[in-house]
């Protein structure tokens, strides 16, 4: 009879009030362990994490930080984790707060004239604390793109690039990085301090986080987990570099490790430790904004608000505070149980149907902890299920590139330049601004380009169109160029952009 039968039975047995629970948290997390070890396929690398208030229950990982090459990850390896960013950012905005650092209901005209907001969003109705809780009306894809692909964003320019770039979107909450990115120039404005040294000052150096940071080359190129594509059984994986620091920003800019995020973990799950108060947790915890329980979301579970970088969900019966992590090539998530006392954290360092494979991974522990009927129906589905789904990502994947290559516009891919024409189009390309900026190269029968620190590739459909290619099995953007009475380009024009030839 397996452990989990016996302690079932002695419960029923003993009426021991601990037996609320059907499994203590330890050997949930043993039965967690056991499961992700039979999950097939899972690589290149994982970790997992489970904690109570004064114990690290699970902190285990699992293959390499980057494929073809023999480095494992280990409990000190930083692993990006995107969006999860957010709650750190949350916590140290509430303890500037209280610290009368920087008052979160303070309005952002305080900071910005109204000039800087598109027309209709008064800069006077809302505050600091709108930002961090997706409220304030504002979008700005050119600007988030910006942080989050290409180059950091100067303080002095978020003003009119929000001008020029934003647009007013119907009220009410939107998930977006913008509210983060904009907090994160406020406060080095009003401080004089990056987000990233108040990170350091606040989380990192006080709760001992020495594999965390908000910038990657804090550590050595070696060190630091790559995130991985899954192209097929011939192709293998596709190694993704980790992110430069230029590219790390308020909503989505630290790497940690598991040894870390335990200890972020357990502060949350605390009445407060060292410089974080209990009032500072409070805050960062308390719902800020009231969400559509019935709704979907990617937690595929109800979530009734968001606090400040927590969305606060109910899973069972017991209130959940969880929030994910997702770029190009990785997936991670995190989760705090206040009434269970239980701190969760997944990592991957791909993006091969991790995201769906994180959130079942932490409700599939809940449903140990709490001997839920249906839990053994749930670990069977997940394991036998996984490669199937792992399959059929690919071949949507794959599926939705075949059809983008063959839109019209391509015009059957019929141009196929020798090297001496595709230097015609390489050089230097500027637009109105310092952020429209771009290089383009020759390669072979293509052409290699940079934008700061994001890099692609086009290639030649037609004289004039070019495709941009980043990632593998990312759909083709549009690059079009105007040509002279010679045939060569004097410009280009990109995402609705246009960029002159210098």
């Amino acid at each position: 009879m397996k452990l989990h039968a016996l302690l079932t039975l002695a419960c029923a047995l003993t009426l021991n009030p601990l037996c609320a629970l059907a499994a203590t948290p330890q050997q949930a997390a043993d039965y967690i362990a056991d499961y992700i070890e039979r999950t097939p396929e899972l690589g290149p690398g994982l970790g997992m994490v489970v904690v109570n208030q004064d114990k690290v229950l699970l902190n285990k990982v699992w293959g390499k930080r980057r494929a073809g090459t023999n480095l494992p990850v280990t409990p000190q390896t930083p692993l990006y984790i995107a969006s999860q960013t957010k709650a750190y950012m949350g916590l140290v905005a509430a303890h500037l707060h209280h610290q009368k650092v920087l008052d979160l209901y303070a309005p952002l005209s305080q900071f910005w004239p109204a000039s800087s907001f598109p027309e209709g969003v008064d800069a006077k109705q809302w505050r600091l604390i709108d930002l961090l809780s997706h409220q304030v009306p504002v979008s700005a894809d050119f600007v988030t793109e910006m942080e989050a692909y290409m180059t950091q964003v100067a303080v002095d320019d978020y003003p009119w690039l929000i001008k020029r770039y934003g647009k007013k979107r119907d009220e009410g909450f939107e998930y977006d990085n913008l509210g983060y990115n904009i907090y994160g120039a406020i406060l080095q404005q009003v401080t004089g301090r990056s987000w990233q040294d108040w990170l350091a000052k606040v989380l990192f150096k006080p709760f001992i986080m020495p594999h965390s940071s908000a910038r990657t080359s804090d550590f050595a190129a070696d060190e630091v987990a790559w995130n991985h594509i899954w192209q097929g059984s011939e192709a293998g994986w596709k190694p993704v570099p980790p992110k430069t620091d230029a590219m790390m920003h308020s909503a989505g800019g630290i790497v940690t490790s598991t040894s870390d995020i335990a200890k972020w973990l357990q502060l949350n799950l605390s009445a407060g430790q060292g410089n974080i108060s209990a009032a500072d947790l409070a805050l960062s915890h308390q719902q800020a904004v009231a969400l559509d329980p019935q709704a979907r979301n990617v937690y595929r579970i109800p979530c009734q608000g968001y606090s400040l970088g927590w969305n606060i969900c109910t899973f069972k019966g017991y209130s959940v505070l969880i929030h994910g992590g997702g770029y190009t090539g990785s997936r991670s998530l995190m989760a705090i149980v206040p009434e269970l006392k239980i701190g969760l954290a997944t990592f991957s360092n791909s993006d091969n149907m991790t995201g769906r494979y994180t959130i079942q991974t932490i409700k599939q522990y809940l449903l140990y902890l709490l001997d839920a009927p249906e839990y053994k129906a749930a670990e069977r589905e997940n394991l036998s299920t996984y490669q199937d789904k792992v399959a059929k990502l690919l071949n949507r994947r794959q599926q939705r590139l075949n059809d983008a290559e063959q839109a019209e516009h391509w015009q059957q891919w019929r141009y196929a330049p020798s090297k001496k024409e595709l230097a015609n189009y390489a050089g230097h390309y500027r637009g109105d601004n310092a952020y429209l900026d771009l290089t383009l190269t020759v390669n072979k029968d293509h052409l290699s380009g940079h934008s700061f620190d994001y890099r692609f590739t086009l290639k030649p459909a037609t004289q004039s169109r070019f495709a941009l290619y980043d990632v593998p099995l990312a759909q083709p953007q549009l690059v079009e160029f105007k040509l002279n009475e010679e045939g060569k380009p004097v410009s280009l024009e990109w995402a609705g952009r246009v960029y002159q030839r210098q």
